[in-house]
C-alpha cells in the first residue's frame, strides 16, 4: 500500500513543480509561493509514508540508509517544516540582465584608430526565485524530484 501512496504523492509533487514553473514564467510570485508550499508538502508526504511503512515492518534502519546524505531531501524537509511549523515560505525574486556586444576597432597603425564600431547583439533580462538563504527554488526543486524518484525505486527494491 505504501508504494502506491508514494507514487501518488510523487505525481502530485510533479504537478505542483510544473505549476511552479508556470507561475515563474507568468511572473506571478504570489501563486508561485503557494505552489512551492504545496510541492514541498506533497513531496514530504512520500517520505513520511515510507517511514511509517518501514517502521511497521521493522525496517527503519533501511529507510534511514536510503535518505542518508541526500542533500535535497534534507533541505526540503527543513523548508517544509519551517513552512508548516514556523512561518509561511518566503521567496525572493533575483533580477538579472545580460548584454552581449562586439567591439570592432579598425585602423592602419596600432596607434591610429579610424573607426570603432560597437553593436549590441542582444540583451537578456529576467529573474529567478530564491529561498531566503539564496537557494534557487526551481533548481533545488528539480534536484528534490530526482532524489525522490530514485528513493521510491530504491525503497521498492529494499523495503518490501
Amino acid at each position: 500500500m505504501s508504494v502506491e501512496n508514494q507514487k501518488e504523492k510523487f505525481n502530485e509533487a510533479e504537478y505542483f513543480y510544473s505549476e511552479m514553473q508556470s507561475k515563474y514564467h507568468e511572473g506571478n510570485i504570489e501563486h508561485f509561493k503557494y505552489c512551492v508550499s504545496a510541492f514541498s508538502t506533497a513531496a514530504r508526504s512520500i517520505l513520511q509514508y515510507a517511514h511509517d511503512d518501514a517502521k511497521s515492518k521493522g525496517k527503519s534502519k533501511k529507510y534511514r540508509n536510503l535518505i542518508k546524505n541526500k542533500k535535497a531531501i534534507k533541505y526540503f524537509k527543513g523548508i517544509r517544516n519551517l513552512n508548516i511549523h514556523v512561518k509561511p515560505l518566503k521567496t525572493v525574486a533575483h533580477g538579472y540582465s545580460e548584454i552581449s556586444a562586439s567591439l570592432t576597432v579598425a585602423g592602419e597603425e596600432k596607434s591610429e584608430i579610424k573607426e570603432i564600431l560597437v553593436s549590441e547583439e542582444g540583451a537578456t533580462t529576467g529573474y529567478t526565485y530564491h529561498f531566503e538563504d539564496g537557494t534557487n527554488v526551481l533548481e533545488k526543486g528539480k534536484e528534490y524530484l530526482l532524489e525522490l524518484e530514485r528513493f521510491i525505486s530504491n525503497y521498492m527494491a529494499t523495503v518490501k
